[in-house]
């Protein structure tokens, strides 16, 4: 019997210290101060770096611990494995496993921990455009909305170039409201099908990687770094002229699950050659940074990271980017991924307008 529930407690030990290293390897730090000891990232006792089961306890247990005869003996007690380092900071014990062994111990638990906590899930139609309508409705009542001129305030461009259309610079109709998807299409050379990219449905997350479409393409930490890959093609300015040309895909609001009135919100451009462009507002602080980025043609995936970092990675579909609303992905290290809800708040007089003309012109 001793022997029995050494051999569970042996299990036990070995499961959690794989959840403990791995979600150290793909989590902050802040998400795991749930135990106690003297490690350096709390954990389950002992004086390594990252804890481990010699010289404390758990949180909420006090008194002696007793082990049967035979059970699990203390971090420090366990012979080395030659060609390993034992102590702080290292995985010391027998039966040990390699980095790479808990490193997809925590990706296989990330992923689970993401879906369970509803990080990437489905979104309905019905259900986006009744988020998108209260969003707008808090944007314009009593919300961030200043008129056409807020968008020239806070989203004029800091890029070479000119709008589409010979416009300058000026604040046009494509800032207030955006751009069709035919429109762009075919200025674009992205064919006449759009590509959807709706997060949760037909690009979905689960224990053996990311599905696109229905095709496999990698763990979440493979498709992110294809992500920062799209990001990065976006070029450096100097390569960019006055003479380029640009298309605005409007203002969007970023709201996280359960957000009513975000105070965050983002301007995208996009050129014949797939750069992106844009500003990312805080209404908070009242302080921009630049966006940079790039569409891949093929897959019609449109990536861009803020103010010049590497990370995150933030990433949309092209086609949805020219819809009302749609859902977006923020990439983070270690292949963490948030869901975010971007809400086009377009001018409502503009909008009018573009509405008007598109009637006359289907009209006539």
């Amino acid at each position: 019997m001793a022997a029995s529930s050494g051999n569970r407690l042996s299990a036990l030990a070995i499961l959690a210290t794989a959840a403990a290293i791995g979600l150290q390897l793909s989590l902050p730090v802040t998400t795991l101060a749930h135990g106690g000891g003297g490690g350096h990232m709390g954990g389950f006792g002992g004086s390594g770096r990252m804890g481990g089961f010699g010289g404390g306890m758990p949180r909420g247990i006090s008194g002696p611990v007793s082990r049967p005869a035979g059970g699990v003996k203390p971090a420090g007690a366990a012979k080395a494995t030659p060609g390993r380092a034992d102590g702080p900071g290292h995985f010391a014990g027998p039966g040990q496993m390699s980095r790479d062994d808990f490193r997809q111990l925590a990706n296989r638990s990330l992923a689970r921990d993401v879906a369970g906590r509803g990080g990437v899930r489905p979104y309905s139609a019905a259900a986006l455009a009744t988020r998108g309508e209260a969003i707008r409705g808090n944007f314009y009542r009593g919300g961030w909305y200043g008129g056409a001129g807020w968008y020239g305030n806070h989203f004029r461009p800091w890029w070479p170039g000119a709008w589409w259309g010979g416009y300058g610079w000026g604040v046009g109709t494509g800032l207030l409201v955006g751009l069709a998807w035919a429109d762009l299409a075919s200025w674009g050379g992205y064919g006449a099908t759009p590509v959807a990219y709706n997060y949760g449905s037909n690009v979905v997350y689960a224990d053996d990687g990311v599905t696109v479409q229905g095709e496999n393409v990698g763990s979440a930490e493979e498709y992110a770094n294809q992500a920062a890959t799209i990001a990065a093609a976006s070029g450096d300015d100097s390569e960019l002229s006055d003479k380029t040309e640009w298309r605005s895909l409007g203002v969007f609001a970023l709201a996280r699950d359960g957000e009513t009135n975000p105070s965050t919100f983002l301007n995208l451009a996009v050129d014949q050659q797939g750069h992106l462009r844009g500003t990312y507002y805080d209404a908070v602080s009242d302080s921009t940074q630049n966006v940079s980025g790039s569409v891949e043609k093929k897959s019609q995936r449109a990536c861009w990271t803020i103010g010049g970092k590497k990370t995150p990675v933030y990433e949309a579909g092209l086609a949805n980017l020219t819809q009302q609303q749609t859902t977006m992905l923020v990439h983070r290290d270690g292949g963490k991924v948030e869901q975010l809800l971007l809400v086009r708040v377009e001018d409502p007089k503009a909008a009018a307008g573009a509405s008007g003309k598109a009637s006359q012109a289907a009209a006539g």
